[in-house]
């Protein structure tokens, strides 16, 4: 007998607010601490992701009435050791028109808190792909008697971001 499959959340629709992001920094969260991650290496990739996740909603979403469309985060645990994340949204990448001076640095943090990460921006929105080597070593079977390796190692989290009705 098998377990669940592969975790997977879908939420409700909602605003593209603080809400969206946790919802996915407690997925990611389960998910790593599932494969047996933790400490510098949960802590990082969860810094990455949700700076992420934050800069899908704020920059490709930023009026917040971009009904339907969702930030996705894919999550999968390679045979080497790599966790590869994927993060996704259908926004247009939109420029700040004035520079703040105490924000910013989303990406920069990424490129610390993981070992490579490349941006792609396109007509159908903007995927950031990142990877991150576990410096502890996890089994994609260990700690489950139920869940077959292929199960345990991908992550699916999808977020709608509906501007909420008035």
């Amino acid at each position: 007998m098998h377990g669940p499959g592969p975790r997977r959340h879908r939420r409700r629709p909602g605003p593209a607010d603080a809400d969206s992001i946790r919802v996915v920094q407690f997925e990611l969260g389960q998910w790593l601490i599932g494969l047996g991650c933790v400490g510098e290496d949960e802590s990082s990739l969860q810094h990455a992701v949700v700076e992420l996740v934050t800069n899908s909603v704020e920059h490709a979403y930023p009026d917040k009435t971009s009904n339907g469309a969702t930030v996705s985060v894919r999550g999968r645990l390679a045979a080497d050791g790599v966790v590869h994340v994927e993060v996704g949204d259908q926004g247009r990448w939109l420029e700040q028109p004035q520079p703040d001076p105490f924000r910013g640095r989303g990406l920069a943090m990424v490129e610390l808190f993981t070992d490579r990460s490349e941006v792609e921006h396109g007509d159908s929105g903007t995927t950031v792909r990142t990877a991150r080597r576990l410096r502890r070593p996890v089994s994609i079977a260990e700690g489950s008697r139920t869940a077959t390796p292929a199960e345990r190692q991908e992550l699916v989290v999808e977020e709608t971001l509906d501007a909420p009705a008035v």
